[in-house]
């Protein structure tokens, strides 16, 4: 218990310095407290898949991620449970009631389908189980997306490869184990790489500073950085922007990797950032016309 409760802690000690400097913080930091503490309770136990290294090694330099193929073999019992107790969570908002009323009707077996479906692609279950139901789209997906962050990031964990392997075989824009795009980066020990971060796994990979991780430009003539500075918080905060296909990354300094949790604090802390970014004609994944995305 003692493990958990320091993950919860930590949350709340950064959550309470932001609060402190700025009050527009309190709502959003209480959704997030709240989310922790319901994924603290359903912390996975699994037994890592087996894999040579020879298919890791071919995986990687094929551009494969780690999952494909493995999705049969993820143990979903503690996304299934995190996902029912997720129902009840206070980031469903007017909704709660529907999705507990929803899940309630749902066997496990039922769950598992549009979960496993979910982390294979395929939409097919997903969209069979919420056929009628008067549910936020988006905010299930959300639900998924955290039902299984802790699962997913247990697998990546024990079989993701060290950073210093990854920078020699893996030089793509997306997750090495999951395949997800990355939701923001950190610069760290040196300035000469980011580390693209996946808010789907927790994934963690180096990149190139001069590159956009969605289209793969390296004209540093068409990529832009803006430093920007929070005048109540004194926070520096940056946005890697593409010209080519308008992607940008959120971008912040760390001594450390983000776990899970803080991961999603930091991209939950900075909204304003990615408000920026949009009314200044850049997408998460480059444009919404179809270009990239």
């Amino acid at each position: 218990m003692a493990a958990k409760s320091n993950v919860v802690e930590s949350v709340k000690k950064r959550w309470r310095q932001l609060i402190d400097k700025d009050r527009q913080y309190k709502d959003i930091a209480k959704v997030h407290t709240d989310l922790v503490e319901r994924m603290e309770k359903h912390v996975p136990k699994i037994t890592p898949f087996s894999i040579e290294k020879e298919e890791v090694l071919a995986k990687l330099e094929a551009g494969t991620p780690l999952l494909e193929g493995k999705e049969d073999q993820v143990e979903l019992r503690y996304a299934v449970a995190l996902f029912r107790e997720l129902t009840d969570w206070a980031g469903t908002g007017d909704a709660r009631k529907k999705f507990k009323k929803w899940e309630k009707g749902l066997s496990d077996a039922h769950l598992e389908q549009v979960l496993r479906g979910w982390i294979k692609g395929d939409l097919e279950p997903f969209t069979r189980v919420t056929l009628g139901q008067d549910l936020p789209q988006d905010l299930l997906s959300v639900l998924i997306q955290y039902s299984l962050l802790p699962t997913l990031h247990s697998y990546g964990s024990a079989l993701v490869p060290d950073k210093a392997f990854l920078l020699e075989k893996w030089q793509h824009g997306y997750c090495p184990f999951c395949g997800d795009t990355p939701a923001l980066a950190e610069i760290r020990d040196t300035e000469r790489f980011r580390y693209l971060r996946c808010t789907s796994c927790g994934g963690d990979w180096p990149f190139k500073r001069i590159a956009c991780p969605a289209c793969g430009n390296n004209d540093h003539e068409k990529l832009e950085t803006f430093m920007m500075e929070d005048p109540k918080t004194g926070a520096q905060y940056q946005i890697d922007v593409c010209e080519v296909c308008k992607n940008y990354v959120k971008v912040s300094n760390k001594l450390q990797p983000s776990p899970p949790a803080m991961l999603l604090l930091d991209d939950l802390s900075t909204t304003h950032l990615d408000l920026f970014a949009v009314e200044n004609g850049y997408y998460k994944g480059g444009k919404p016309d179809g270009t990239l995305q």
